[in-house]
């Protein structure tokens, strides 16, 4: 259940995005990638935003058979799902972390390589916008909660203008089919070869997540 801060957070953005009379395309586009994400959250837009400046480019339309590359594991990767269909999952979607504010996405034509549009934020077109500013550069001056509403008003504001692209070229990653059965001494439980590390699965090795407790 939503807090009543994320309540009028979602309607703050919901009479933003009148005043801003966003329609069309992007409107629908920015309306689902928030639908899913749960919340108006900046990235989502922006990820919107890239999306529609990439299909436009490559001249193509929801519905076609897509590849997507994600620069951040933050929000963007849910308006690639949600309205590319490229989710983790499909095998159509790669997780490039640069940490850049950034996608790409082509069409996939069976050849293994992805002729893409990227979309990218150019950081000298942040100014003008303080509050998109300070956000995109991680300023501790910034306060989500109290600059949210300015910051949500900035991008409606900006919108593409802030934005760039280039075309490339990405090799569409083979499924991990070709893999051996292996049972991690560690744990007892069944990993794909490939994915030892030093003898151990990623779970029992140096870089684990977890860590166990008793209670």
């Amino acid at each position: 259940m939503d807090t009543p801060w994320e309540c009028e957070m979602k309607a703050t953005f919901a009479a933003l995005e009148d005043r801003h009379r966003l329609d069309g395309r992007i409107r629908r586009f920015v309306d689902e990638a928030v639908r899913f994400h749960g919340f108006p959250a900046p990235g989502v837009i922006l990820g919107a935003y890239m999306i529609d400046l990439a299909l436009e480019k490559l001249e193509a339309e929801p519905g076609e058979r897509f590849f997507a590359v994600a620069e951040t594991k933050k929000c963007l990767s849910d308006s690639i799902g949600i309205l590319t269909g490229c989710t983790p999952g499909s095998s159509k979607f790669l997780l490039f972390n640069t940490g850049r504010l950034s996608l790409a996405i082509g069409r996939d034509d069976g050849s293994g390589i992805a002729k893409c549009v990227r979309a990218f934020v150019v950081p000298g077109r942040t100014e003008g916008y303080p509050a998109l500013r300070a956000w995109y550069f991680n300023d501790t001056a910034f306060g989500a909660k109290n600059k949210l509403p300015q910051l949500l008003e900035e991008i409606l504001g900006a919108g593409r203008s802030i934005l760039s692209w280039e075309r490339v070229e990405v090799p569409i990653p083979s499924k991990d089919d070709q893999w051996k059965p292996v049972i991690c001494p560690g744990c007892g439980e069944m990993v794909p070869d490939y994915l030892l590390e030093d003898g151990l699965c990623k779970a029992c090795g140096k870089g684990s997540c977890y860590t166990k407790h008793d209670s």
